[in-house]
């Protein structure tokens, strides 16, 4: 069976997602696979095994993809990720590495935009070191007592007077 269509090819592409800006950015690692949705192993066309490890950029909320190639003749690419990441390892060690141990760690990677096959500009993560710090802000955590029951009650001020109810504001006379 066959179908008919026309085609209309446009000269720019558009894209649902915010490209993060070039240069240094922060990132957390949220995911990592080492397999395909039907569990195959994840590799290059040449066969060589590939991690596709999902990282987010706090402050903008983007996401980027940095896929990393366990090819032994970029060696010095992999070693320098498992570096920024905190990985500690010997030169000349054989490692057993596990995606699973990627996730929630924090690095810097240098973002450069570059054009796909089909036409939409990504940012693409091209080198990395250590992130010392994180980007992570200090959570205050707010104890709740049964005289405050609602914690935004807990950060107000003693002579602040407490909010109207809606049964109190039925009761305005104006």
């Amino acid at each position: 069976m066959s179908h008919s269509f026309t085609i209309k090819k446009t000269d720019s592409f558009e894209s649902n997602y915010e490209l993060l800006a070039e240069g240094w950015h922060s990132f957390e690692i949220v995911n990592a696979y080492d397999t395909t949705r039907s569990g195959d192993p994840l590799e290059t066309r040449k066969g060589i095994p590939m991690f596709k490890i999902i990282c987010r950029e706090p402050s903008a909320s983007s996401i980027v993809i940095h896929y990393l190639f366990l090819d032994p003749e970029q060696a010095g690419r992999v070693s320098a990720f498992l570096a920024a990441i905190g990985y500690e390892f010997e030169d000349g060690q054989e490692i057993n590495l596990d995606v699973a141990d990627f996730v929630g760690e924090w690095f810097r990677g240098r973002i450069e935009h570059s054009s796909g096959t089909d036409g939409i500009v990504r940012g693409k993560i091209t080198r990395v070191e250590r992130l010392e710090t994180t980007d992570e802000e200090e959570v205050e955590e707010v104890e709740v007592t049964p005289e405050t029951s609602d914690p935004l009650e807990v950060n107000k001020a003693d002579d602040e007077p407490p909010p109207v109810t809606k049964e109190e504001e039925d009761e305005v006379p104006f």
